[in-house]
This record gives C-alpha cells, structure tokens and sequence, in this order.
C-alpha cells in the first residue's frame, strides 16, 4: 500500500518534470507566433491516462501571413501517435487544425514530439502525460 502511495507521487513529479522541461526546449525552436503561424497550444497534457486505451488532442493555429499556408507533411516520433491535418491550403486568417491520437502500449511517463512541416516552416508540437495500468 504505501509503495503505491509512492510510486504514485514519483509518478506525479515526473509528470512535472516533463512539463516544465517541454516548456523550456520549446522556445528553442518556433515561438507560439513566428509571424506566419500563430499556434492557440504547442503542448497537451493529457495528465495520468490508462494504458492500452486510446486519447486524442487538437492542435490549433491560425495563419497571421498574407499568403496560404499548405502543410506538407506531419511526422510522430513513434508509432503509438497518429497525427491528422488539414490537407487543403489555409488561407491568411484562417485556422487549421492538428490531430493526433495517443495508444500507449507501455506504463510510465511520456513525452511524445509531432514535428509539422508547412511550406512556411518546421513547427514541433507536443503530447505528455503518464500511463498507468489502473485509475
């Protein structure tokens, strides 16, 4: 019983951890709003899920450029995420929606990147929590 407690709590802070450092490497790479892309989120937390039991995200983002904006390509990291997206061109003003779904197969915590490729730019997203066998 009170290793549970335990695990549960490491479990908890590492799930903290994993936030924090996810919103430090994302500045590294294209802030929320580079001038073209504006992105509503870059990071889900999908908090303590169960394993072996699908979830989904969105990821909005609205084109703030002049031109049409065309995604050519979404790559996951592995093959427990599938993205989706919009395959027609976004118009200036416009929003277009990333979505991706996560089955994990293992229990633990979790950091998952979705790299975007759009004809304006390389954009990485993010989905992040822990599986666990049982809530």
């Amino acid at each position: 019983m009170k290793s549970n407690n335990i695990r549960r709590v490491l479990m908890q802070l590492a799930a903290v951890i994993i936030v924090i450092t996810t919103a430090s490497f994302s500045q590294g790479t294209r802030q929320l709003d580079d001038g073209n892309i504006r992105w509503h989120k870059r990071t889900h937390d999908f908090g303590t899920i169960l394993q072996n039991k699908p979830v989904f995200a969105e990821f909005k983002f609205t084109n703030v450029s002049p031109y049409p904006v065309v995604i050519t390509r979404v790559v996951a990291s592995c093959g427990c995420t599938v993205p989706r997206y919009d395959e027609i061109p976004i118009l200036p003003g416009r929003e277009g929606t990333i979505r991706t779904s996560f089955d994990a197969e293992s229990r633990g915590v979790f950091n998952k990147k979705i790299t975007v490729l759009m004809d304006v730019g390389t954009y990485e997203i993010f989905v992040q929590g822990v599986v666990v066998d049982k809530l």
